[in-house]
């Protein structure tokens, strides 16, 4: 599934539902959940090239919302708070530290 998310033949359409999914397994839930996610993305993104890194982190800061309207906002939280847990995450595990030398963004 993680690997789908790095491929440019994958339209948002199933790539952004997926990524949703998963930052939402690996960002919130029960303790086991948590670490099986987060082992099988440091797993995975440890074999990976740069560009394709920067491609899969770019998509998961993609999953941020910031929708306008209060009804949304707090919609959105329901992925927003597992996803900052997340990316918190890819900070502590050395992940992001890998594009340090890449124009990220």
């Amino acid at each position: 599934m993680i690997a789908l998310s790095t491929h440019d033949d994958v339209g948002n359409w199933v790539r952004d539902p997926l990524l949703e999914g998963y930052v939402t397994s690996a960002g919130a839930g029960s303790e086991t959940v948590l670490r099986a996610s987060r082992e099988a993305f440091s797993t995975h993104t440890n074999s990976l090239e740069i560009g394709r890194l920067e491609i899969l982190c770019t998509h998961v800061f993609g999953t941020l919302r910031t929708d306008s309207t209060i009804d949304r906002l707090i919609a959105s939280d329901r992925l927003n708070i597992p996803t900052l847990d997340f990316l918190a995450f890819l900070c502590d595990s050395g992940v992001l530290h890998r594009l340090s030398t890449a124009e990220f963004g």
